[in-house]
C-alpha cells in the first residue's frame, strides 16, 4: 500500500514536470528561427540607422558629444560610438555591427555573435537616446537572452559537422525567460486597456489611426473604415486580455493562438511608422511554437542546408572552445540568475508602470511612465503636429531650412511627410518637450545643413511647433508653439 503510493506521488510529480516542460520549453528549431528573425531585425535597424548616420551619430548632427554628456551625464561612457564625432569612425562601427549580424543571421558562433551585437547596440543607441522606442529596448533584451541559449543547435553553421543530433526541445530558466517576459508585457497592456475609457469605448484604435504622423503604408486607407477599426479595437483587447495563454495552451491551440498574434503584429507594421518594433516581437512569438508545428514547417519547407556553401574552416572553427567545460558549466548558473533578475527587473518595472508598486523617484531620470512598454495605452495621443523651421538668409531671403523649401504655415496633406524618416518622427516628437541644449543643437545643425545646401550663410533660424488637437470626423483646433529662436552666426 504504501509502495503504490510513493508509485502515485512519482506519477503525479513526473505528469506535473510535464505539463511544466511543455509549456515552458523551447524547440531548439524555435530558437534557430528566433536567431534567424533577430538577424535580419538588426540588419534592417542598421540599414535604417545608416541613412541618418551623418545627422543622428556623428558631431556635425543633431547630437553633438558635448551635447550628448551635457543631457546625459555619464551615458557617453558606456558608448563606444561616442569615442569620436567623426562619420568614419560610425561607419566602421557600423560595418563590425552588420558582420556580427551576419554571423548571427547564419548561426556562426551564435551565441558570441549574439552577445557581440549585443554590446555594439546597446553602445549605438546610448549615444543618441532620442531616436529610441520601445522595441530598441526588447531587442537588446532579447539579444542578451540569446546570447545564453543554444540558438544555434539547429539550421545553422554550428550546427554541421555534428555526429549527435542536437536536444529537441530547451527547458531552463533562460529558455523560459523570453516566453515570461512577453507575456509580461501583453497582460500589463491589457490592464491599461481596461483603464483607458477609448479603449473600453471601442474607439481608441480609431484614435492611433488619425495620428498622421505615425500612419504609412496602408494606413490611411485603414483609417477610413471606422468600423473595422472598433473591431480591431476590441480584437486587440481580447487578445491582450487571453495573452496568458500563450503559455498555458499547448499543440495546435498555441501554435493558433501564437500566430494571430503574429498576424497582428505584421498588421501594425504595415500601417503604423514602429520601426523594428513588431517584428522584434515577432521573433519572440516564434519561441511559442511547439514542436507539433515545426514538424509540420520542416515537412512542408525542409531544413536550409548550409554544407554545400560553407567552407570546411569556419565549419571547425564554430565548433571550437576557446574555454574549458567547467568554466563554461559556471557560466550557465550564472546565466540562470541574470535570467531571473532580468525578469524581476522587468516585472516590477511593469508593475510601477502600473502603479501596483512603488515607482523610482524622478531624480533618478528612469520613471516608468516615461520608459514602460505601453504601445498607446491607457490613452492614445489626443494631439498630433508638424514643424516648422524658418531660417534668414544672408540674402535675406526666408525658407524651411529643415524641409528645404518654401516656408509653410499650414499644415502639409499628409503629416507623415513631415517627418522624413522614422527616426527624424522619433527625434522630433521627443524634442517637443526636451530640454532647451537639444533644440540649440538641432538648431545648429539647420544653420550648418540649410548654408550647405543654399550655398549661403544662414543668419538664424527659428523653431515653431504646430500642435493640432485630434478630433474624430473632424479638423481640431491647432496651436503654434515656438519653441527656440537662435542667431546662427
Amino acid at each position: 500500500m504504501r509502495l503504490g503510493t510513493m508509485d502515485g506521488a512519482s506519477t503525479f510529480v513526473e505528469r506535473v514536470r510535464g505539463g511544466v516542460r511543455r509549456r515552458f520549453g523551447v524547440d531548439t528549431r524555435a530558437l534557430a528561427a528566433f536567431r534567424v528573425i533577430l538577424g535580419l531585425v538588426i540588419l534592417v535597424d542598421l540599414t535604417m540607422r545608416a541613412r541618418d548616420i551623418r545627422v543622428f551619430y556623428t558631431d556635425s548632427g543633431v547630437l553633438p558629444r558635448e551635447t550628448l554628456a551635457e543631457l546625459f551625464p555619464g551615458l557617453a561612457s558606456f558608448s563606444l560610438h561616442a569615442l569620436s564625432g567623426a562619420l568614419w569612425a560610425q561607419l566602421s562601427l557600423l560595418s563590425v555591427s552588420v558582420l556580427f549580424a551576419v554571423a548571427l543571421l547564419v548561426g556562426y558562433r551564435s551565441r558570441i555573435a549574439a552577445f557581440v551585437s549585443f554590446v555594439l547596440l546597446v553602445s549605438l543607441y546610448v549615444r543618441n537616446p532620442f531616436v529610441l522606442n520601445g522595441g530598441d529596448t526588447m531587442l537588446l533584451v532579447f539579444l542578451l537572452l540569446g546570447s545564453m541559449l543554444p540558438i544555434g543547435a539547429r539550421w545553422s553553421v554550428d550546427s554541421l559537422g555534428h555526429d549527435e543530433r542536437p536536444s529537441e526541445t530547451v527547458f531552463s530558466v533562460v529558455g523560459a525567460a523570453p516566453l515570461v517576459f512577453l507575456v509580461v508585457i501583453y497582460t500589463s497592456n491589457a490592464v491599461l486597456r481596461y483603464r483607458g475609457e477609448l479603449w473600453m469605448t471601442g474607439d481608441a484604435v480609431e484614435w492611433v489611426f488619425s495620428l498622421e504622423s505615425v500612419t504609412v503604408l496602408l494606413g490611411p486607407y485603414l483609417a477610413e473604415l471606422p468600423i473595422v477599426l472598433e473591431a480591431i479595437n476590441w480584437t486587440w483587447v481580447g487578445m491582450l486580455t487571453v495573452s496568458v495563454l500563450l503559455l498555458l495552451l499547448t499543440g495546435w491551440l498555441r501554435a493558433v493562438l501564437a500566430l494571430s498574434f503574429v498576424a497582428a503584429h505584421l498588421g501594425m507594421a504595415l500601417t503604423l511608422r514602429l520601426g523594428v518594433f513588431p517584428f522584434v516581437v515577432i521573433a519572440a512569438l516564434v519561441l511559442f511554437m511547439p514542436p507539433v508545428f515545426w514538424d509540420r514547417f520542416e515537412g512542408l519547407a525542409p531544413s536550409p542546408r548550409f554544407a554545400a556553401y560553407v567552407p570546411e574552416k569556419f565549419v571547425a572553427t564554430s565548433r571550437t572552445h576557446f574555454v574549458p567545460e567547467d568554466f563554461r558549466s559556471t557560466v550557465r548558473r550564472v546565466f540562470s540568475v541574470v535570467a531571473v533578475l532580468l525578469l524581476v527587473t522587468v516585472v516590477f518595472w511593469q508593475g510601477a508602470a502600473l502603479g501596483y508598486v512603488e515607482a523610482p523617484g524622478e531624480e533618478v531620470g528612469a520613471h516608468p511612465e516615461n520608459y514602460a512598454w505601453k504601445m498607446y495605452s491607457p490613452t492614445p495621443p489626443q494631439t498630433d503636429g508638424w514643424y516648422v523651421v524658418p531660417v534668414e538668409l544672408a540674402s535675406g531671403e526666408h525658407v524651411d531650412g529643415f524641409h528645404r523649401a518654401p516656408v509653410e504655415w499650414d499644415a502639409p496633406p499628409n503629416l507623415a511627410d513631415a517627418y522624413p524618416t522614422t527616426l527624424w518622427d522619433r527625434y522630433l516628437t521627443k524634442m517637443r518637450h526636451s530640454p532647451e541644449a537639444q533644440r540649440r543643437a538641432f538648431a545648429e545643425y539647420v544653420c550648418a545643413s540649410a548654408s550647405e545646401h543654399y550655398d549661403e550663410k544662414v543668419r538664424s533660424v527659428d523653431i515653431y511647433y504646430f500642435e493640432r488637437e485630434i478630433v474624430l470626423n473632424g479638423t481640431g483646433e491647432k496651436e503654434r508653439v515656438e519653441l527656440l529662436e537662435h542667431n546662427c552666426s
